[in-house]
C-alpha cells in the first residue's frame, strides 16, 4: 500500500519532479508552434475540414495542456500535504493494529492499465491505417509523435489522479472495516468493551479528518484537470462524430478517413477519462457505506440530522468546483455529445434545404435570362 502512496504523492519537490514539468511545458510548446506554423504549410488536402481542423486541434489541446500545468505546478505544495495526511493515516491506522492490504487495488491497477495499453495501441494503429490514406509518410509520422506528445500531460496527471482516488478509496474501505469490526462490542455490558469502543470512534474521528483532509488536496490539485478533460472530451466527441455525418454527406473520402482518426482519438481518451469517473463512483460509494456504518455505530446518537452534518462538513467525496465525480457527471457529458450531435444536424440539413431552394431559384432565373432574346420574335 506504501507503494502507492508514494506513486500519487511524492515526498518532496526534487529535481525529478521539476524536471517532469519543465519537460512537459517544453513539449508541448513545440507541439502548439508546429500547429502554428509548420503543420498549416504541410497540409495540402484541398478539403477545408482537413487542412484547418486537424490544426485546430492540436492547438487547443496545446493550450489545455499548458494551462493544466502551470496549474497543477502552482498546486505543487499541496502534494506534498497529500504525502503527510496519508502517512499520518497510516500510522495511526498501525496503532490500532489494523493492517492494509492492497490485493483489490492491484487487481483494479492491472485491468485499467490492460485498457490502457489497448487504448493506446487502437489510437496508433488507427493512425497509420487512416492517416496513411490521406498524408505521405513524412506527415504521417510528424502527426502520430505531435498527437501522443499532446496526449502525454492529460494522460500521466489522469494516471496520477485514478490512483490517488484508489488510495482514498481503499483507505475508505478500510475505515468501513474497523467500524464493522468493532459493532460487537458496543452490544456487550462490559466496561472494557466500552472504553474500547469511545477509544475506537475517537481513533475513527481522527481518521476521518486526515483523510478528508488529504481529498481536499486532491481535488484542488486535480479538479481543474478533471474538468478540462472532461470538457475536451466532449468537444472532441462532438466533432468527431458530427464531422463523420458530414463526410458521410459529402461522400468524401478524405473526411472520412479523417473522422475516423478522429474518433479513434475520441476512444483512446474514454480510456483515460472512463476509469477516473469509475474510481470517483467507487470513491462516493465507499463514503455512502462509510455514513451507513457510522450510524450504526454511534446508536447512541438521537439526531441523524446533525451526524449527517459531521460527516458532510468533512466530505471524504472526489469534486471539482462544479460536479462530484460520480456516474450522473458521465451520463451528463454523453447527454451533452448526444443533444448537441442532433441540434448540429438539424441545423445542417436545414441549411442544405435553404441552400437547395436558392440553387433552384437561381437556376430557373438563368433559364429565364437565357430565353429573354426569344421572347419578343414573331414566328410566322
Amino acid at each position: 500500500m506504501h507503494y502507492w502512496g508514494r506513486i500519487c504523492c511524492p515526498k518532496t519537490s526534487n529535481v525529478r519532479f521539476w524536471f517532469m514539468f519543465l519537460t512537459f511545458l517544453l513539449l508541448e510548446i513545440v507541439v502548439l508552434t508546429a500547429s502554428l506554423f509548420v503543420i498549416p504549410s504541410a497540409m495540402n488536402t484541398n478539403s477545408p475540414l482537413l487542412d484547418s481542423g486537424l490544426p485546430a486541434i492540436l492547438r487547443i489541446s496545446s493550450w489545455g495542456a499548458i494551462v493544466k500545468l502551470w496549474h497543477m505546478f502552482s498546486q505543487r505544495h499541496r502534494m506534498w500535504k497529500m504525502t503527510f495526511g496519508l502517512q499520518q493515516f497510516d500510522n495511526a491506522l498501525q496503532k490500532l493494529d489494523f493492517r492494509m492490504r492492497s490485493v483489490e487495488m492491484n487487481y483494479w491497477v492491472l485491468g485499467w492499465s490492460i485498457e490502457f495499453l489497448l487504448g493506446t495501441i487502437y489510437l496508433n494503429a488507427s493512425g497509420i491505417i487512416f492517416g496513411s490514406m490521406i498524408f505521405n509518410y513524412g506527415t504521417l509520422t510528424v502527426l502520430i509523435v505531435l498527437i501522443n506528445i499532446a496526449n502525454l500531460p492529460y494522460t500521466l496527471f489522469l494516471i496520477w489522479f485514478n490512483v490517488s482516488e484508489l488510495c482514498v478509496w481503499y483507505r475508505i474501505k478500510m475505515l468501513s472495516t474497523l467500524l464493522r469490526n468493532g459493532r460487537p462490542a458496543a452490544l456487550t455490558g462490559d466496561r472494557k468493551d466500552h472504553t474500547r469502543q469511545r477509544k475506537l470512534a475517537t481513533e475513527i474521528s481522527m481518521l476521518h479528518y486526515e483523510l478528508s483532509t488529504v481529498v481536499q488536496h486532491i481535488n484542488s490539485v486535480f479538479g481543474v484537470q478533471l474538468t478540462m478533460s472532461l470538457c475536451a472530451y466532449t468537444i472532441l466527441s462532438i466533432f468527431g462524430l458530427f464531422s463523420y455525418y458530414r463526410a458521410t454527406i459529402v461522400d468524401r473520402d478524405l473526411e472520412t478517413h479523417f473522422c475516423r482518426l478522429i474518433i479513434s482519438w475520441t476512444i483512446y481518451n474514454s480510456a483515460t477519462v472512463w476509469p477516473a469517473v469509475l474510481f470517483g463512483a467507487l470513491v462516493y460509494g465507499g463514503v455512502n457505506r462509510f455514513g451507513k456504518e457510522v450510524h450504526a455505530f454511534l446508536r447512541q446518537t438521537e439526531d441523524e440530522r446533525a451526524q449527517n452534518q459531521q460527516l458532510d462538513h468533512r466530505s471524504i467525496t472526489i469534486k471539482t468546483g462544479f460536479f462530484f465525480v460520480n456516474w450522473p457527471v458521465f451520463a451528463s457529458v454523453i447527454g451533452f455529445i448526444v443533444t448537441y450531435i442532433v441540434i448540429l444536424i438539424q441545423f445542417d440539413s436545414k441549411a442544405r434545404e435553404i441552400n437547395g431552394i436558392n440553387n433552384l431559384v437561381q437556376m430557373n432565373s438563368n433559364q429565364t435570362t437565357s430565353l429573354a432574346p426569344f421572347a419578343n420574335q414573331t414566328v410566322y
